[in-house]
């Protein structure tokens, strides 16, 4: 009997009680990330109100692209919406009960990559309810919960694709990108990693085909970012907001690495650093200047960054930011090159806005280190009871010091 199936009773079980937690912080208004609720209050609360009054076309030709907001307008839209039906905090409880779909997309799509075994069934749930900022935008009834869904929806029909060639699975991967990309226009750049694994896959014709079919598309949104959005004086370029992000990104990337590291391979870790120390000083020195990038704002920056500021040693960040790149490149470099392309997506998908979160990192990178890398090792980690311990110690320690910050 497939392993699977013989757990299916535990993860529900697990499921209920942590849908549960969820529900109970709904109640007394959890905020374990901190920016949850200001984010609440801010966009679906002020920004309603306000950006609204004349309507929606109004507020979407006239008030939008004057204003600050580096977001897509997509999702206040529906929202507008939905609250002229029910009460925010209905809303809110219909978005929490959105929320509990993509972790059962997720563990489909683990199923069709053969990751799993008995304690599967309990990773998932300590990914999507246990993670402060999962349970942040779940509670809080975050944008990113759409476009994760259609994130995750799109994944599961690439992979199928990729095992079946049913040609129904990769228009439903790239219509559901696109509706990502319609709610957070960054997810749009994960289609330049489709693309590339397609070429191996389709002929050139069907190449092209599904190419214009994402252009039209993606025609209505494109033509709204060109003509109406993309002269916005209150943002930077976007070459000056990568290389503001940059450290942020890396240091960021050092914090969800870490339960990889202190996997089994921690020897191997030091072995690989003993064995390419020229190159790691090489890089350490590189990272002085590129990964020493001013981020000067009061909020955001990555929780490496908020700790160091906090106590005057912010530029010693780039240190962090090293071992991140280095924690990456060790996870990845059975196939470097391929893998070196998708780092490259995953800095453009996160790090190109004004202003840089930890949640970037924490919402996507397993989506990233799962599905979009290529490395046995990662996957390995998934199927070995010891990461599962690990990665339950680490996300609770994470989620009661954030819980804990909170509070005192």
């Amino acid at each position: 009997m497939n392993i699977f199936k013989k757990n299916n009773n535990l993860f529900y079980l697990i499921y209920f009680f942590l849908y549960l937690t969820l529900i109970t912080g709904f109640i007394f208004d959890e905020n374990p990330a901190g920016g949850g609720k200001k984010d609440y209050l801010l966009l679906q609360v002020h920004l309603i109100e306000t950006g609204f009054t004349n309507g929606v076309m109004h507020y979407l030709f006239d008030f939008f692209p004057n204003g600050t907001l580096q977001h897509s307008p997509i999702y206040y839209i529906i929202i507008y919406y939905l609250k002229s039906i029910f009460s925010p905090d209905i809303i809110r409880l219909i978005i929490i009960h959105i929320f509990l779909i993509i972790p059962f997309y997720f563990y489909k799509s683990l199923k069709l990559i053969n990751i799993g075994n008995k304690y599967i069934c309990i990773l998932i749930p300590i990914i999507f309810f246990i993670s402060p900022n999962f349970r942040s935008v779940a509670l809080w009834s975050g944008r990113e919960i759409l476009s994760l869904l259609f994130l995750i929806i799109s994944i599961f029909n690439f992979i199928k694709f990729q095992k079946n060639k049913n040609t129904k699975n990769i228009y439903l991967s790239f219509f559901f990108l696109i509706l990502g990309s319609y709610i957070s226009p960054e997810i749009g750049i994960i289609s330049i990693v489709y693309f590339y694994k397609l070429i191996r896959l389709i002929n050139l014709r069907f190449f092209f085909k599904l190419f214009f079919f994402n252009l039209i598309l993606s025609l209505p949104f494109l033509y709204y970012i060109i003509f109406f959005y993309s002269d916005n004086e209150f943002n930077n370029p976007l070459l000056v907001n990568l290389y503001k992000n940059l450290s942020s990104f890396f240091s960021s990337i050092c914090i969800v690495t870490i339960p990889f590291i202190i996997f089994k391979d921690i020897k191997k870790y030091f072995l690989f650093i003993l064995e390419n120390k020229k190159l790691i000083i090489f890089i350490l020195f590189i990272s002085f200047f590129i990964l020493n990038s001013p981020y000067n704002y009061e909020f955001g920056g990555g929780v490496i960054y908020r700790l160091l500021n906090l106590y005057g040693f912010e530029k010693i960040i780039f240190i962090f930011g090293f071992l991140g790149f280095l924690n990456l490149i060790f996870l990845i470099k059975e196939k470097l090159y391929y893998n070196l392309f998708v780092i490259i997506i995953f800095i453009l998908h996160t790090s190109l806005n004004l202003h840089f979160f930890q949640k970037y990192i924490d919402l996507t990178y397993l989506f990233y280190f799962i599905f979009l890398f290529d490395s046995k090792k990662i996957n390995d980690y998934f199927n070995n009871s010891i990461l599962v311990k690990l990665f339950l110690t680490y996300n609770l320690i994470y989620y009661i010091a954030n819980i804990s910050y909170r509070i005192y």
